[in-house]
Order: C-alpha cells, then sequence, then structure tokens
C-alpha cells in the first residue's frame, strides 16, 4: 500500500515550477533584448539574463527530478526513516544557493566560468546539499530487498556522478588546470557535458518510473532494452562529452565514437517510449491522458533535435554553425522539447490523477499552445542562427548592426514564440501549483 509522503517532495516540486516560469521570464527578456536593445538595460542586461536563464534552467530540472525521486521512493515504500531533517537542508542550501547566485547576478558579480557563473564558494553549500542527497537516497533504497530496477540503478548512478562532474568542474582553482588553457577548456568541457549526463540519468529514470507506473511491467523495468539505455547513458555520461570539444587538439576518431555513443542514447530513449506507447491500451492513455501526451511529444522531439545534431556535428557544418542560433536552438530543443515534457510527465502522474474537467481542459490547451510555439520558436533560432552563419563567413565587410537588421525577422519570430511557450507553460502548471499547495496545507 502505498505510504503518505511528506511534505517535502512537494515543496521541491513547487519550487520547480516557479523556477520554469522564471527561466522563460529570463527568455523573453533575452528575447525582446534582442529586438529592443535598450530595454532593461540598466537594471537587467543581457549579460546578467543569460546566466540567470541559465541558472533557473537547470533549477528547473534538478527540482523536479528530485522532488519526484523522493516522492516514489515513498511511494514505494522506501521512506527516509531516521534523519528526517536532511531532505529539508537540502531544500535549504539549494534555495539558499539559488538566491544568493541570482541576487549576485543582478548586482553584476560573475565567477567567470561557462555554465557555471556563480561565485566559486557557492560550489561547496551546493555540493553539500548534493552530498545529502546521496545519502538520502542510498539509505532509503537499501531497504529494498529484491534485485534493483533499472530506474533505481539510473538514479543511483545520476546522483553519484553529480557529485563527480560537479567536483571537477572546478578544478580550475588548481594551477595546474588553470594555467594551461588546452587542459582547462578540456576538463570545463568535459564535466559540464557530464553533469547534463548525469541529470539526464535522473530524467531518464523518472520516465521509466513513471511508464512502468500507467502500465506496470517487468519488462520496461527489467528487460533488455531499459538497461540498454542504462549502459549507453552511462557511457555517454562519462565519454560523450569529447564531441563538444572541436576547439581542442584531439584525434577525429574520439569525437566521432563520442557522437556515435550520444545518438546511440537518443535512439535508445525514443524507443523505450515508442515500445511503451504501443502497449498502451486506449483507456489507459485516457486515464493518464497529459501524462501520455507528454511522454509522446518528447519523443517526437527526441527526433528533430537527433536531425539537428547529426548535421551540425559534422566538423565542415559545424565551423559554419558554431557560436550561432542553430546550437542554441539545439540546446533548447533538448531542454524544452525533450526535459520539460518528460519531467512535466513525472508532475501530472504525482498531481494530476484529481484534476477537475476544467482543469484537464485547461492543461490540454496549454499542451497544445505550447508545441505550436515551441515549433515557431525553434525555426526563428534555425533563421536567426543561419543569418548570422552567412554574416561571420563572408568577406563582404558587413557591419554587425546590419546583419543584426537582418535577424529581426527571426528575433521577432522567438519573441513571439517565446510568449506562446510562456502562457502554454502557465495554462499546464496552473492546475498542478493549486493542487501542490492542497498537499503542502494538508
Amino acid at each position: 500500500m502505498p505510504m503518505k509522503a511528506p511534505k517535502y517532495p512537494f515543496y521541491f516540486i513547487g519550487l520547480s515550477m516557479i523556477c520554469l516560469l522564471a527561466c522563460v521570464l529570463m527568455g523573453l527578456t533575452g528575447a525582446f533584448q534582442y529586438v529592443f536593445p535598450a530595454l532593461f538595460k540598466s537594471l537587467l542586461s543581457f549579460e546578467k539574463i543569460r546566466p540567470m536563464h541559465t541558472l533557473f534552467a537547470t533549477s528547473w530540472i534538478l527540482l523536479a527530478a528530485i522532488g519526484g525521486i523522493y516522492f516514489y521512493l515513498h511511494q514505494e515504500g522506501l521512506p527516509i526513516k531516521a534523519g528526517r531533517w536532511r531532505p529539508w537542508l537540502h531544500l535549504e542550501l539549494f534555495v539558499g544557493c539559488g538566491l544568493t547566485a541570482a541576487g549576485l547576478y543582478i548586482a553584476g558579480i560573475f565567477g567567470g566560468r561557462e555554465y557555471m557563473e556563480f561565485v566559486y564558494p557557492l560550489s561547496a553549500p551546493i555540493l553539500l546539499g548534493w552530498l545529502l542527497f546521496a545519502f538520502n537516497y542510498f539509505t532509503a533504497v537499501a531497504q529494498w530487498t529484491k534485485p534493483w530496477p533499472v530506474y533505481f540503478w539510473m538514479w543511483a548512478t545520476g546522483a553519484v556522478f553529480f557529485i563527480f562532474t560537479f567536483s571537477e568542474s572546478f578544478l580550475w582553482l588548481f594551477p595546474y588546470f588553470r594555467n594551461h588553457i588546452v587542459r582547462d577548456i578540456t576538463v570545463q568541457w568535459k564535466a559540464n557535458s557530464a553533469l547534463v549526463g548525469s541529470w539526464n540519468m535522473l530524467i531518464y529514470g523518472t520516465s521509466i518510473y513513471v511508464m512502468n507506473k500507467i502500465k506496470p511491467d517487468s519488462k520496461s523495468v527489467r528487460g533488455t532494452l531499459p538497461f540498454a539505455l542504462f549502459f549507453v547513458g552511462l557511457t555517454n555520461l562519462m565519454f560523450g562529452w569529447a564531441h563538444h570539444t572541436y576547439i581542442v587538439p584531439a584525434a577525429p576518431w574520439v569525437r566521432h565514437v563520442s557522437y556515435l555513443i550520444s545518438m546511440t542514447e537518443w535512439l535508445l530513449l525514443a524507443r523505450v517510449i515508442f515500445t511503451w506507447k504501443k502497449s498502451l491500451l486506449p483507456e489507459t492513455k485516457l486515464l493518464h491522458l497529459m501524462t501520455y501526451k507528454l511522454l509522446y511529444s518528447a519523443n517526437v522531439w527526441v527526433f528533430i533535435n537527433l536531425a539537428i545534431a547529426l548535421l551540425i556535428s559534422i566538423p565542415a557544418i559545424n565551423y559554419y554553425t558554431h557560436g550561432t542560433q542553430i546550437t542554441v536552438a539545439h540546446a533548447m530543443g533538448t531542454t524544452i522539447g525533450i526535459n520539460t515534457p518528460l519531467l512535466l510527465a513525472s508532475l501530472f502522474l504525482i498531481l494530476g490523477q484529481k484534476l477537475k474537467t476544467t482543469q484537464l481542459a485547461l492543461s490540454k490547451w496549454g499542451f497544445l499552445i505550447f508545441h505550436s510555439s515551441l515549433g515557431l520558436f525553434f525555426l526563428g533560432l534555425l533563421l536567426a542562427g543561419l543569418i548570422r552563419s552567412r554574416w561571420m563567413n563572408s568577406a563582404t565587410g558587413e557591419m554587425f548592426q546590419e546583419m543584426h537588421q537582418a535577424s529581426l525577422p527571426g528575433f521577432l519570430m522567438t519573441l513571439l514564440s517565446g510568449l506562446g511557450i510562456t502562457t502554454g507553460l502557465v495554462l499546464m502548471l496552473w492546475p498542478l501549483w493549486r493542487e501542490v499547495i492542497v498537499r503542502i496545507k494538508r
């Protein structure tokens, strides 16, 4: 019999929703500044908007994944018995570090590292929070007496490797790395890419758990296909970073093998979702409609992003696309098109079972607006990227301002579609937010 969950998973989930909306609002502000450069320049200039957008996007992914894992552990009869204060301390550390980083960004104080732009002393409490999460997780699953399902392995791997790679990303503090540019860049990109692989493990494990709760099947959690995804994901986490380091001297075969591993992971994820989708009865789809629709949409975006990734990973093409909005389109397609629907599917499984008809209708409209807008957003970034690529590689002497003016149609498309993405997310999140408040007040 599922146990009544404590309140802290819902605090993680509620804060993750706030971070998701803050992320898209920061993105919207940046899009407005591309079209109207003077907008908010004195308070929130673009160099402040960009790291805040990254901060909130990362926080959305991690808080939603961790909140879901804490909830599912209790549902499986694996509570955190002794030391119940630890999840609360974990939450407080994350919130405190996030607010501090955001405040420092607004004040114009940065750490100077790409994607890790907060000042380095904040890394200590963040690392402590992850150590607490890993300790909480392993003490909970130690109560499990049967062989581990694949999602337990994925969650464990994500937690352990996040701690390792997060620590690795601060090796630049040692002169051996900081004073050697190639060594520094290699470690930085390796760590950043492996961090993404680590939270992908948390997301993939959550998605498989969600699919198995909707349609229980031992093959979906202990079969060859899910464990193939786990092992390829683990390999990609450890070695898949190499195809990002085009500017670092390395043998071409290293990048090619790394790239092949990354693409195989996406294909296996698509196969897992597609196999599960085929096995569902119509009445099961209707019972978990929003979760089903979100998982299916993530599958569609896997193939869209796979096509873009195939192209921009070809060195001859990457030469023209690197540093343009085409790379941004690839990153946004992954974060907004794949990771976000997978995590929203988890939130709808946790919170959406008692939604009223009107609330479900609101969520359906939000889903439609969100994905329609995301397609236009993606196309707008590709258009702006093509114009910038032509400018970067032409010898006509065209001024930057002229290129920027030519890119305005693409920027306007991303701005308008960004408003649509925000509207769609608000419509989907509002019923879930109300349910979070209900769960916290109980």
